[in-house]
C-alpha cells in the first residue's frame, strides 16, 4: 500500500510548477480590446533549456494532519520535472515525473515507486503534459485552436474523453489564475486558485480523499544544469511496480 509521503510529494510538484508563473510580463501591445494577441505572444516569447525553482514553503492537509515542508523543483521541457521536498533539512522525497512514467523515492520509509502511466482505463485526471501546460508558456502556443480569450482571461481548454481539463491565465500579465481538472467516470479531481498575496490553493480528490494545500514563496532560476539522479539502490529501498 502507498504511503502518505507519495502523494504529499506528487502534489506539491504541481503546485511548484504553478508558483513558477507568477513572475513574467507580457507587453500592453499583446492584449488588443481586453482580448489576448496569441499570434504575437507566440512570436516574441522567449524559450530556456531549464528552470529550478527552490524555497516554495507548502502547508498540506491530509487524512486530518498538517505537514509543512520546503520544496524545490528542475523541469526540463519536454523532458522532466524533478522535486524534492525537504523536512527540517531533511530530504524525505525524491520525485521525478517523466512523459511515460513515475520514479518516487521515499526516504524516510526507503522505499520507492515506478509507476507507468495508465495504459487502458481510465486516464487520470492530470498527466505531464497539464503540468507542463502550466509552466512552461511555449507550451501555450501549441493550443492555439484550444483556447478563449476574454474578460481578461485566457483560457485553454484541454479536455478529452472523460476528463475534463482547463486552466486559465490572466490577460494583462499572462499569470496562471486557476486550473481545473476532472475525471467525470471517476470523480477524481486536482483544483486551484491563487489567491491574496500569491498564495496557490489547491483541493484534490485524487486516488485519497480532501487534500488541501496551501503554497508561498519560491525563487526563480533559468537555464541552471543540475544532475538529475534518480537511481534506486535495491539492497536499501523496497520496490514496487505499478
Amino acid at each position: 500500500m502507498f504511503s502518505k509521503g507519495k502523494y504529499i510529494a506528487a502534489l506539491c510538484v504541481l503546485l511548484v510548477g504553478c508558483a513558477s508563473l507568477k513572475k513574467t510580463q507580457i507587453t500592453e501591445s499583446q492584449v488588443i480590446k481586453g482580448k489576448f494577441n496569441f499570434r504575437e505572444f507566440c512570436d516574441t516569447i522567449s524559450g530556456y533549456k531549464s528552470v529550478f525553482i527552490g524555497k516554495i514553503d507548502a502547508n498540506i492537509e491530509i487524512f486530518g494532519d498538517q505537514y509543512k515542508t520546503n520544496v524545490s523543483l528542475y523541469y526540463i521541457p519536454d523532458s522532466i520535472f524533478f522535486a524534492s521536498a525537504v523536512n527540517a533539512g531533511f530530504e524525505i522525497i525524491r520525485i521525478g515525473i517523466l512523459k511515460d512514467s513515475t520514479v518516487l523515492i521515499n526516504r524516510l520509509e526507503r522505499e520507492a515507486y515506478i509507476i507507468q502511466e495508465r495504459s487502458g482505463g481510465m486516464a487520470a485526471p492530470i498527466d505531464f503534459y497539464d503540468l507542463e501546460l502550466m509552466i512552461n508558456r511555449k507550451a501555450i502556443c501549441n493550443h492555439g485552436n484550444n483556447f478563449e480569450a476574454d474578460s481578461g482571461q485566457l483560457i485553454i481548454d484541454t479536455s478529452a474523453g472523460n476528463v475534463r481539463k482547463t486552466v486559465t491565465f490572466e490577460t494583462s500579465n499572462l499569470n496562471l489564475k486557476s486550473f481545473e481538472f476532472f475525471q467525470k467516470g471517476t470523480g477524481e479531481y486536482v483544483v486551484g486558485e491563487f489567491g491574496s498575496n500569491d498564495t496557490l490553493t489547491i483541493y484534490a480528490d485524487y486516488i485519497l480523499n480532501d487534500i488541501k494545500i496551501e503554497a508561498t514563496g519560491g525563487t526563480i532560476e533559468y537555464n541552471r544544469e543540475l544532475k538529475v539522479n534518480l537511481e534506486i539502490n535495491r539492497r536499501k529501498y523496497e520496490t514496487f511496480y505499478f
